[in-house]
């Protein structure tokens, strides 16, 4: 019976140094949100060189930062991090220059890769609208996510191209009767 005891305090002690090593092991070597800052639209798309990038969780109050980078000659850049899912969600800013910053909502999970332009800040600043703060996203975690979520709708953060549902009927007809509408009818004000 002693020899039982101690075999099995024995696996159990092993099994604790196991556990304890790979979680040391996991936190130490981080994993990384990887993407380009561009400007100039999906066609004619020109990669930002030398921009600095934050990564961000939001929070109520004041953001936390999850991590830094800079973008290459090409645009591109690595963004080290260790936390990679959030009970509210996260966004990177870019800073273009003095006066341009260009944003993009990520959701409670980081992604692998995400793109980062105008279309992506337009579609964070209207689908954030209302958790802009100062300059940041804050606010209620759940209002937050539901945001997120009418973000991925504008827009698909991996590409920086508009969503699948902004192109798909009944969006995409809504889009040409309405820029035809406005064709005929300042054509037809014109005779």
């Amino acid at each position: 019976m002693k020899n039982y005891m101690v075999m099995i305090t024995s696996m159990l002690l092993v099994g604790a140094a196991i556990l304890l090593t790979a979680h040391e092991s996991s936190s130490a070597d981080p994993r990384s949100l990887s993407g380009v800052v561009q400007t100039g639209g999906t066609t004619s798309s020109q990669p930002l060189p030398n921009v600095h990038l934050t990564l961000f969780e939001a929070t109520r109050k004041i953001p936390a930062v999850v991590g830094e980078a800079t973008t290459d000659a090409s645009g591109r850049f690595t963004i080290p991090y260790k936390k990679s899912s959030s009970s509210s969600i996260f966004f990177v800013k870019a800073d273009v220059s003095e006066r341009v910053q260009f944003v993009t909502v990520l959701g409670p999970n980081l992604p692998a890769s995400v793109t980062i332009n105008e279309l992506t800040t337009v579609a964070s600043s209207y689908s954030m609208a209302q958790f802009y703060r100062t300059g940041v996203i804050s606010g209620n975690s759940f209002g937050l996510q539901i945001a997120a979520g009418m973000n991925d709708n504008i827009v698909a953060s991996a590409t920086g191209e508009s969503s699948p549902v902004l192109l798909k009927s009944p969006n995409a007809l809504l889009a040409a009767r309405n820029a035809v509408s406005m064709f005929v009818g300042s054509r037809t004000s014109r005779y």
